[in-house]
């Protein structure tokens, strides 16, 4: 079992997808799909612009594990855990860009299913 990531390789990834949204670098992936994805979006009034904007601001204490290697085979990649409260409810966040680093997947985006452990906060 791999141990949790350290703060600075965090902060390289929350860099990296920062900066691969501001590009336009990103795509949802299964969230037109996934009904608790889209029903998430609408419950918490967010388009498409603001779920990004709010994974921008994601920061270390928003961590939980990672990174895991993706079963997708696809795109591959390693897959990041993260949570962070918006509007009073834990989201429950999944990413993954991909191993050029041309592209951040957002793979889950929606109220959590149980109680996430948040290692820095």
């Amino acid at each position: 079992m791999r141990k949790n990531a350290t703060e600075n390789e965090i902060n390289i990834f929350l860099d990296k997808a920062a900066e691969l949204i501001a590009n336009g670098c990103c795509m949802l992936l299964s969230l037109g799909s996934r009904e608790k994805n889209r029903e998430t979006l609408l419950e918490l009034g967010l388009t498409n612009t603001l779920m990004f904007e709010e994974i921008r601001s994601l920061e270390v204490k928003h961590y939980s594990k990672g990174p895991e290697q993706d079963r997708d085979e696809k795109i591959k990649g390693e897959v990041w855990f993260f949570g962070k409260e918006i509007a009073g409810k834990e989201i429950y966040i999944k990413l993954k860009i991909d191993t050029a680093g041309n592209l951040l997947l957002v793979i889950s985006f929606h109220t959590t299913d149980y109680k996430i452990y948040y290692p820095y906060k």
